[in-house]
């Protein structure tokens, strides 16, 4: 499930799971501006919290089918993808997401799998349209640097 913006303890009633604060919600110009899409919770936390410290609005989504029926009705500027996943795998996004909307910008990270390591997916990801890749283990300045260059 795509996780919500942490609301404030006390005030307005937190928003609904599915929305992107926006400023008629939120009284600013708020727009969340990354999709972080990962099936390791550890992961994806870390990648998230790292993202909202450098000021980002970031959501989440565990697998492609989710994270495509999130874009279709709430388009983002960045969508980081992990390529193996159990529901539907990152190369499959990267195929939806550019042909539904190919100005979003894609970053495709890999730890590899069973059968081989991740350079010949990331490969791949690229020529399906991904902008950036990064191979897992992969150190959170360089994972910023990229995230800056594919947002500019």
């Amino acid at each position: 499930m795509i996780a919500a913006p942490s609301a404030p303890a006390s005030g307005p009633a937190p928003e609904l799971p599915d929305r992107i604060p926006t400023a008629e919600t939120t009284g600013s110009d708020l727009r969340c501006d990354i999709l972080v899409v990962e099936d390791d919770a550890a992961v994806a936390t870390l990648l998230e919290n790292t993202l909202r410290r450098q000021g980002h609005c970031v959501r989440r989504s565990c697998d492609g089918h989710e994270a495509m029926a999130y874009l279709r009705q709430h388009p983002v500027r960045l969508v980081i993808t992990d390529i193996f996943m159990p529901e539907s795998d990152g190369l499959d996004l990267i195929i939806k997401l550019t042909a539904f909307n190919p100005s979003t910008a894609i970053l495709a990270i890999s730890g590899g799998s069973r059968i081989g390591g991740p350079e010949s997916y990331l490969k791949l990801a690229r020529l399906l349209g991904c902008r950036r890749t990064l191979a897992k283990p992969f150190e959170l300045p360089q994972l910023l640097a990229v995230v800056d260059e594919l947002l500019v």
